[in-house]
């Protein structure tokens, strides 16, 4: 059960580094409009594709840091998939256009960091 976990915890990390990486590149030479909006994709992109790599490593190394701050990481990472799905569907709201790549990172990141959550707490020894 323990494998089947962190195997699917590793392909959402694919997923979401994936798309991220798309969304920082878009950033760069897709012409945005404002700076400030895509210096913050930039930011937040590079944030998740880090946390991806820092997550496989926890999983597949034992040891690797402190389960309490990769707890936190993981939170982190369920709150920026609800703001993504938040704002996607407020943009969709507003255009009509809906953004399904960015609705499929949000859930991505929010059963990546719950399954994150769940396997750092499985992983632990229990403390008496």
């Amino acid at each position: 059960m323990m494998l089947l976990a962190k195997l699917s915890t590793t392909l959402l990390v694919g997923i979401t580094s994936f798309i991220c990486l798309g969304v920082v590149v878009h950033t760069f030479w897709g012409g945005l409009v404002d700076p400030t909006w895509g210096v913050l994709r930039s930011i937040l992109g590079c944030a998740v594709i880090v946390s991806g790599a820092l997550t496989v490593r926890y999983l597949w190394t034992r040891g690797s840091g402190s389960a309490v701050q990769f707890r936190a990481v993981a939170a982190g990472l369920v709150l920026l998939g609800a703001a993504s799905l938040i704002n996607a569907v407020s943009v969709a709201r507003v255009t009509g256009d809906w953004e399904y790549y960015i609705i499929t990172m949000g859930l991505a990141l929010i059963c990546q960091g719950m399954l994150t959550v769940w396997i750092s707490w499985k992983l632990t020894p229990k403390e008496a």
